[in-house]
């Protein structure tokens, strides 16, 4: 029993030691340097500057950092937001259109959030609509 116990805390502490991998694959990125920031409410802290491995690939860890959501901004006008929760991250998109194209291989909070943004593009596109449409009757 002894022997259990001391094993399952010998996984538990080897499994937690290794670093989470942020991996952001970003196609037609004409940037080989990002700005990884945090975000809360509505402050943007600088965290890190990130080089891509080539041209369209980042990886990088977040060790000793808090959960909670980042931004990676490849430019002024481009950026992705990511939830980091002590899990590896592996993301795909396009710098063309970053939401539309945007692919969560693994995380499942990302994959989530991502349902999200593109829900609330939709409800925000179509809104715009409604309230066109209105104008125009009038």
């Amino acid at each position: 029993m002894k022997n259990i116990v001391l094993f399952i805390i010998l996984l538990l502490s080897v499994n937690f030691s290794f670093a989470q991998t942020i991996y952001v694959n970003v196609e037609n990125l004409n940037d080989n340097k990002a700005v990884l920031s945090s975000l809360s409410g509505e402050k943007i802290s600088f965290v890190d500057s990130v080089s891509a491995i080539n041209k369209k690939e980042f990886n990088f860890s977040l060790d000793n950092r808090q959960s909670g959501i980042y931004r990676l901004a490849f430019n002024s006008k481009t950026w992705l937001d990511f939830i980091y929760d002590n899990e590896d991250i592996e993301i795909k998109t396009d710098a063309n259109n970053i939401i539309d194209s945007l692919k969560v291989v693994h995380s499942e909070s990302n994959k989530i959030y991502c349902e999200f943004i593109k829900l609330n593009k939709e409800y925000k596109t179509k809104s715009e609509l409604l309230q066109m449409d209105f104008l125009n009757f009038r």
